[in-house]
């Protein structure tokens, strides 16, 4: 049984809402004639993942992407989070990763919190196994500096101070690897 996430990431779902309607709100969506079908899917996508149906969800939002049009990021961000949600970390940072590499602003900083969280996510895995596992380690680094820069501008991305707890976190484990 896979042990649950040692922080909760619920005000993230507040700051990828967010990142999602900034995004929505600069980009014209899909075509009217295809605007109902991925509305339904999206609906079907995000139902999914509120019902904590997260692979579903996954699908849902990878299937999504590539008729996403200029809605893409959002997508990919969506489905970050999904597979973050439904413990895929590696992959989740590797999307979120590619995201971040393209995007600004707030929707850089959402997608490098997933990016952070995810690769927490995988050190504690990897700790369990294995204390004093090198790769760890290198998770732990490329997270803290992730979630150092998603909480250094957006101050709407943690409201409540999930990440920087969670920065701090990553923070204490790296030092006891020095």
């Amino acid at each position: 049984m896979s042990r649950p996430m040692q922080i909760r990431i619920g005000p993230m779902v507040a700051a990828l809402t967010l990142s999602g309607a900034i995004l929505a709100a600069c980009s014209e969506g899909p075509s009217v004639s295809r605007a109902s079908h991925f509305r339904d899917d999206y609906n079907t996508a995000r139902a999914a993942l509120e019902n904590e149906n997260f692979a579903k969800a996954a699908k849902q939002y990878k299937a999504l992407i590539p008729v996403a049009g200029p809605l893409a990021p959002r997508m990919e961000l969506e489905y970050a989070h999904a597979l973050l949600r439904d413990e895929q970390f590696e992959a989740a940072a590797g999307v979120a990763r590619q995201l971040a590499a393209t995007q600004s602003d707030t929707a850089r900083a959402a997608a490098l919190a997933v990016q952070g969280t995810a690769e927490h996510e995988t050190a504690l895995s990897l700790m369990d196994a294995d204390p004093r596992d090198p790769r760890a380690v290198s998770y732990l680094r490329s997270a803290s500096q992730a979630l150092g820069v998603a909480i250094a501008d957006p101050a709407e991305l943690d409201p409540l101070g999930a990440l920087a707890t969670r920065k701090r976190s990553i923070d204490a484990l790296l030092a006891g690897f020095s």
